[in-house]
């Protein structure tokens, strides 16, 4: 088995691969391109594990390139810390690359159910989904921050206010339609994806969160528990402990930023009409549980409920998850 740890620049892919034995093989750089990309099968054995780390858009021609032909796995930045083995405090790509290398050649011997769940493969209809939901968050935002300049000017006596207030109220009406055009697309892809139309049958989860989920998630069939969805998505507190001290509670930080986000939103909404989210708010906050560690738990729950109806194909019932 080898393994081929990649560093994602915006311009090229800096590789290191390892062997059976996790010696350095070779190291190399090839252009961040869809030719430079359809060279790496022929400069790496048959058997190599393709590893890198998630490093925002910069990623997607090498998954859309390879990830239907090769084993190719994204690994979050606590699986890539957890592979380094040096004490140095130098930094460069190709010292990334081999510390990407060590950490996919550790989850493949000893965590190798993570390692499956690493895999990504390519989607387009996935990918299209999370650009949907994306542009909508983004019209969202540049709604909000239009409406706070405003009010700020609302309260300015200068005549130069009155015309910058025109102007943004175009801007807003504007990205009102825009993001009506959003939803509008955003609703025909639920209906559309067999798996965000189950998601969707879940109380306090909407159009809008299922397809994100959806088109996440993928194949639920990789994923072997709920756990290992959780972990995936970044839904699991953090614990410290050395000695007699231990601390705890918060939420990880790895996993998709978009996805926590929609989550603690659904937490919100579920913790109030989503019965079985509701009763384990209510129990949690009985025994005086932080309201933000009780969001998050809802958050697991909301999880768990994702998976019950991926994996069993059947809307939600409260009967059953209870």
């Amino acid at each position: 088995m080898h393994t081929l740890g990649i560093d994602i620049a915006k311009a090229e892919l800096v590789c290191c691969l390892l062997d059976g034995k996790g010696a350095t093989l070779d190291e190399f750089t090839l252009p961040n391109t869809a030719v430079g990309i359809r060279k790496l099968p022929r400069r790496v054995p048959a058997d190599t594990i393709l590893c890198f780390e998630a490093t925002g858009p910069y990623g997607k021609l090498l998954i859309a390139c390879l990830g239907e032909r090769l084993p190719l796995h994204q690994l979050n930045d606590i699986q890539v810390r957890a592979g380094s083995s040096s004490m140095s405090r130098t930094k460069t790509d190709q010292r990334d690359a081999r510390v990407i290398a060590q950490a996919g050649r550790r989850l493949a011997l000893l965590e190798p159910d993570a390692l499956a769940a690493s895999r990504v493969q390519w989607s387009e209809r996935h990918e299209n989904m999370l650009l949907l939901v994306q542009d909508y968050e983004r019209l969202s935002g540049e709604i909000t921050r239009r409406n706070g300049q405003l009010e700020a000017l609302s309260v300015n006596p200068a005549p130069m206010a009155r015309v910058m207030e025109k102007r943004i109220r175009r801007e807003v009406a504007a990205l009102e339609k825009s993001k009506q055009r959003a939803a509008a697309e955003i609703e025909e892809a639920a209906e559309e994806c067999p798996e965000a139309k189950l998601i969707r049958t879940i109380p306090g989860i909407g159009s809008l969160s299922a397809v994100a989920l959806a088109a996440k998630i993928g194949d639920i069939n990789r994923f072997e528990s709920a756990d290992k969805l959780k972990g995936y998505l970044g839904q699991y507190p953090r614990r410290f402990q050395s000695g007699k001290h231990e601390s705890g509670g918060r939420m990880a930080r790895h996993g998709c930023r978009l996805i926590r986000h929609l989550l603690w939103n659904i937490a919100r909404v579920a913790a109030r009409y989503n019965p079985v989210c509701k009763a384990l708010f209510e129990r949690l906050r009985e025994k005086e549980k932080r309201v933000p560690a009780a969001y998050g738990a809802v958050a697991r729950q909301i999880v768990q409920l994702v998976y019950g109806v991926l994996r069993s194909g059947r809307p939600f019932e409260a009967r059953i998850a209870t």
